[in-house]
């Protein structure tokens, strides 16, 4: 069902990376602005945490739904933990090179820009809606 629900979907994957990175970027540069305004190495910290946060969930999101996957319900499962593996994997990998190639990099912004765009693109994500295929809607 799960696979059908992609195929027939009114909802494209343009407009899910649209959603689920766009909205969060732009919340992340106002972040960036807002701390660029007080200290301008916080806001370069939260421009780098914001941009490893938004590569990890790109991933995520292309893992999820840019190809077709199994249509059983533990091939299904056995994707999102893929994805959601590789995009923690992603951000132990870019978080640990950033804080040894990256001099000066605040705690503080680089964190606030990491889990902006993180929580940014899990919430767009799971308010993400899907039109049902006639064979599933339930009659009321």
């Amino acid at each position: 069902m799960a696979v059908t629900l992609r195929q027939n979907s009114a909802t494209s994957v343009q407009t899910i990376f649209v959603r689920v990175l766009i909205l969060p970027a732009a919340v992340v540069a106002a972040l960036v602005v807002i701390l660029a305004a007080f200290a301008a190495e916080q806001g370069r910290s939260a421009l780098i945490g914001g941009g490893i946060g938004l590569v990890a969930s790109g991933y995520s999101v292309w893992r999820t739904f840019a190809t077709s996957r199994p249509t059983t319900a533990q091939g299904e499962l056995f994707t999102l933990y893929r994805a959601e593996f590789g995009k923690l994997v992603i951000i132990g990998a870019l978080c640990a090179l950033a804080f040894a190639a990256v001099d000066g990099l605040k705690v503080a912004g680089f964190l606030g820009g990491l889990v902006t765009a993180v929580l940014g693109g899990t919430i767009a994500a799971a308010t993400l809606t899907f039109e049902l295929p006639e064979e599933h809607r339930r009659q009321a």
